[in-house]
């Protein structure tokens, strides 16, 4: 791998890391839908100079791919991630992402042909069994009521599978249309979805509260992890082969977990620790494979 595609993916991890403590102080003024719905409408405006562009290489196939980018690997995993961060924590949420690299590596051989060895497999039972620590912290509950948290940890672990969806379903498209551009119109794509989903009752919905706090990680999440990030990802992806890309995405726990303990206080449990442990190990066993 080049030293550029190196970088470009190392500081799209870093911002991507970041996002899980960004949104958490998003949270605290905007429910969970409307925070990923200002957040993709935000970022959309800002791509607006891109969009405008016309896209000739694209058939009616191509850009019902892009559509499916939008909604499945995008709208999506952003939902129920934010969903889930809000019933758990920043740190769960920063650790689970680990189930993406994992995937990634699955679905690369799947859908793209790339090579599944031994190694690989044992990078994904690595972040099987570490995501199950982090979700169930040693019990498995028999006959009782999972707890909130244990079911905002489910779904992050449902969101970092949708999260591969993005690369996998994406890495064609970018032999068509360049990294800015196909960031740009996936996330334009995503705001119909999300949109829709901002518009259904949920429980507890309120009005956005609009503070400093609330508008500058608004601000962040849009520009910063949306836009650039986005971009840096595909970027990179561009340039080396979809399951090459599993080994940079342990930076984003790493990173996440230490800006939610000093940021947000979240516990780091000796569950959630072993299992961030065995997810880091899975990587980096795929990175080998």
């Amino acid at each position: 791998m080049n030293r550029r595609a190196a970088f470009f993916l190392i500081a799209s991890n870093f911002l991507g890391g970041s996002s899980y403590a960004a949104a958490a102080y998003l949270l605290k003024g905007f429910t969970p839908m409307a925070s990923v719905f200002w957040r993709m409408l935000l970022a959309s405006l800002l791509f607006l100079p891109v969009l405008v562009k016309p896209q000739p290489g694209l058939k009616r196939g191509d850009w019902l791919r892009v559509a499916l980018v939008g909604l499945l690997g995008y709208a999506f995993p952003l939902a129920l991630g934010t969903v889930g961060q809000k019933m758990s924590t920043s740190t769960n949420a920063s650790l689970l992402i680990g189930v993406e690299p994992v995937s990634l590596v699955l679905l690369s051989a799947l859908f793209l042909g790339e090579r599944l060895n031994f190694l690989k497999g044992v990078a994904i039972a690595c972040g099987m069994t570490g995501s199950a620590l982090i979700v169930l912290q040693g019990s498995a509950p028999m006959g009782v009521g999972l707890s909130s948290a244990m079911k905002g940890d489910m779904i992050l672990f449902i969101h970092g599978f949708f999260w591969a969806l993005y690369t996998i379903l994406g890495k064609p498209l970018l032999s068509k249309m360049s990294p800015l551009s196909f960031t740009a119109w996936t996330t334009a794509l995503s705001v119909p979805w999300l949109w829709l989903s901002w518009l259904l009752p949920w429980p507890g919905e309120s009005v956005p509260v609009l503070t400093g706090e609330t508008v500058g990680a608004l601000i962040y999440l849009a520009a910063g992890t949306s836009c650039l990030g986005a971009f840096l990802w595909n970027k990179g992806l561009e340039q080396v082969e979809a399951s090459s890309l599993a080994a940079f995405i342990f930076i984003q726990p790493l990173v996440g977990v230490l800006l939610g303990t000093l940021l947000h206080g979240d516990p780091l449990t000796l569950w959630s620790a072993l299992g961030g442990g065995l997810i880091l190990l899975g990587v980096w066993v795929s990175a080998k494979a």
